[in-house]
């Protein structure tokens, strides 16, 4: 399992070039990809702030089936 933070994410919702790369390697080697709770908090205040606040939750939602989220438990912090 590959964690993913906040960073990153921001990067994929830019269409940033190596982030895009980076996930479609990941994707390909059936590596699971996850990221905590607390970084979706994250993108979901950002998403809340912009002027197109529908369109980035659309895509917050989107990348969320992606992932796996971990909660805010101890096991969380010992599956990353």
């Amino acid at each position: 399992m590959v964690g993913v933070d906040t960073t990153f994410l921001i990067d994929l919702f830019r269409d940033d070039e190596r982030a895009m790369k980076v996930l479609e390697e990941l994707s390909k080697s059936g590596e699971r990809i996850a990221t905590t709770v607390i970084n979706m908090v994250e993108l979901y205040r950002g998403a809340f702030l912009h002027p197109n606040t529908e369109k980035k939750i659309i895509g917050i939602e989107e990348l969320k089936d992606l992932l796996i989220v971990l909660d805010m438990r101890i096991e969380g912090a010992i599956m990353a």
